[in-house]
């Protein structure tokens, strides 16, 4: 079994022109948060007729698509969304707590409409999803932002920032069950806390269990740099992308922090007195690899005429979750980068994160 990490977001797609994201000081292959005064501002600009609504959040793609290829039931899912105000469930508070109630004891009887698009996406890859439920707050949402060949992503957590160290908790025997693990690094934003829970209280010295995390965006490796390191100890496969590589080596004071490919050899020593893999794409440029024996591999992504490209939205998700799930079956970290490759290139070359029903990448 293998249990994912992360903000459970509804995507909204939409290509846009550079000039756009000029204009809105964004940038291109970046991802920032906001809040719904800064989405809505966004969106005010936008022809609502070229909206394309899906399932989304990082971390729960990938493991919808590592459950695309594995057995149902394999992954189960975790995060907080949007629920309808329900009754109170007796005055004990936390005592009264059960699988369907959130922390302030309210039972909370079905989902907000986006937390049901989330739900109906998930199961209906076979992903099974345990989500904290999340009173007076409506389920987060991400603007994708698709110029050609690159996207910029723009997310209002919403529910998102209530995942708590309760709901951590509650799933202690489900995470002990486990024999991989895959948090996103956009958790360390709003619930580090639960983070910390599970990483302090849930995987320590759980040795034999995989660890997978992604440092998800520049932001992340900025800003939260001191929660991520208190994470990288305990990681066994780090994922990331060249500017995420690059951000953190410019704000750890790496000594080199130009050249990708020391960085990348660096990364797999930082902060850990292990053997850790890293593995660090580059978009349609070759993926970066450095193996238990601080081998560096580079991968070439295979090549697809420019025309069969739709929405590279999802794309790295994509590539995490086939990864993951090559790697988790006892493959090589090689042949793991290839089913990535695969399974991504599949996705942008149509709308939307969606994963066919009648057939499958043999893994």
């Amino acid at each position: 079994m293998i249990v994912g990490f992360c903000n459970p977001l509804l995507d909204i797609s939409v290509h846009v022109t550079k000039d756009f994201l000029d204009k809105h000081g964004l940038k291109e292959n970046d991802a920032i948060l906001t809040d719904e005064h800064g989405q809505a501002k966004l969106l005010q600009d936008l022809d609502p007729n070229t909206l394309l609504y899906s399932a989304g959040g990082a971390g729960q793609n990938a493991m919808r698509a590592s459950q695309w290829l594995l057995p149902n039931g394999t992954v189960v899912f975790m995060g907080a969304v949007g629920g309808l105000l329900g009754v109170l469930d007796g005055v004990d508070g936390v005592d009264n707590v059960g699988s369907n109630t959130n922390a302030d004891g309210f039972n909370v009887k079905e989902l907000d409409k986006h937390g049901e698009i989330l739900k109906h996406a998930a199961e209906g890859d076979g992903l099974r999803v345990e989500y904290e439920i999340i009173l007076k707050k409506a389920t987060g949402t991400c603007l994708c932002l698709l110029t050609p060949g690159h996207r910029s992503l723009v997310a209002c957590l919403g529910a998102a920032v209530g995942f708590s160290p309760l709901h951590i908790d509650r799933h202690a025997q489900l995470i002990e069950k486990a024999r991989a693990v895959y948090v996103s690094g956009f958790l360390l934003s709003d619930s580090h806390d639960a983070v910390d829970c599970l990483f302090s209280k849930h995987l320590v010295g759980e040795k034999e269990k995989l660890v997978y995390m992604n440092l998800s965006a520049p932001f992340v490796c900025q800003v939260f740099r001191e929660r991520l390191e208190k994470c990288l100890p305990r990681v066994d496969v780090l994922f990331g992308n060249d500017s995420e590589a690059l951000e953190l080596a410019r704000s750890a004071g790496f000594e080199e922090q130009q050249d990708i490919f020391k960085i990348v050899k660096e990364l797999a020593k930082y902060k850990t007195m292990n053997k850790r893999i890293v593995v660090i794409t580059r978009g349609p440029g070759s993926t970066l690899v450095v193996d238990e024996t601080l081998t560096l591999h580079e991968i070439p992504v295979p090549l697809i005429p420019k025309e069969d490209i739709v929405d590279c939205n999802g794309a790295g998700d994509a590539f995490v979750g086939g990864f993951i799930a090559k790697h988790y079956s006892g493959a090589s970290i090689l042949d793991s980068v290839h089913v990535g490759h695969r399974v991504a290139q599949m996705i942008i070359r149509q709308s939307g994160i969606v994963f066919p029903t009648d057939e499958r990448i043999d893994l």
